[in-house]
């Protein structure tokens, strides 16, 4: 014998303005977070003896999101309209930005905003 059963579904996901919402809010936060991380990570491998003179070029870094889908970690371009002429020296001695790069990717992010949407969308 046949029942009639009503099931009804509610949520985020069967929103797609919600939905687009929620990809770019989460997107946007991961990308700020990155950036700020990477520019204190840039930053704290930056001392005396360790390509620290002046304090110049450590102020000059700066990580911010550029556009929806992408984030720079840079020194000088977006603070001063120009990079440290001497930051890649720097970087040649020291490997501050790969350093930090690799610190990033080592948080994985594809995999932390993956459960961050997912929360939001269940709950």
């Amino acid at each position: 014998m046949a029942k009639n059963i009503d099931v009804e579904f509610k949520g985020a996901i069967f929103d797609a303005r919600k939905v687009e919402k929620i990809l770019g809010q989460e997107t946007s936060k991961i990308l700020d977070e990155a950036a700020l991380f990477g520019e204190t990570a840039v930053k704290t491998q930056l001392f005396p003896t360790h390509g620290l003179v002046t304090g110049f070029l450590r102020e000059s870094v700066a990580g911010t999101r550029v556009s929806e889908l992408h984030a720079i970690i840079d020194a000088g371009e977006v603070v001063q309209g120009k990079n440290v002429v001497y930051a890649n020296f720097i970087e040649g001695l020291y490997s501050m930005f790969r350093n930090s790069w690799s610190l990033i990717r080592g948080k994985n992010l594809p995999q932390l905003l993956a459960r961050r949407i997912a929360s939001r969308l269940n709950g």
